[in-house]
């Protein structure tokens, strides 16, 4: 993920450093699952109880802003989590697999 730094500047003087990063997230399902309701949730936080189907491709962005506090906090609850149970099912998932 590419990270850019600038300042936010307040006057003349830089008020703080912020960090940019752009991610790319791909949804992909079986067809009437509900990828375009989960997006469209997300990106514009509504619901559309029946919308035609998407064919082909759709295209959807959101900016988040995340203080520092968050960030820490957030990177806090991983390490707490950090008790390999990922590992562990995705071992489990090559081991079915056979690779």
């Amino acid at each position: 993920m590419p990270a850019r730094q600038r300042s936010a500047m307040s006057g003349t003087a830089a008020a703080a450093s912020v960090e940019e990063e752009s991610v790319k997230v791909v949804l992909l399902g079986d067809t009437g699952v509900g990828k375009s309701s989960l997006v469209l949730r997300f990106v514009n936080d509504e619901f559309k109880p029946y919308t035609e189907s998407t064919i082909g491709a759709s295209f959807m962005s959101r900016t988040l802003e995340i203080t520092a506090a968050e960030l820490e906090e957030r990177e806090n609850e991983e390490e707490e989590d950090g008790n390999g149970a990922d590992e562990r099912m995705v071992e489990q998932l090559n081991r079915k697999r056979g690779t």
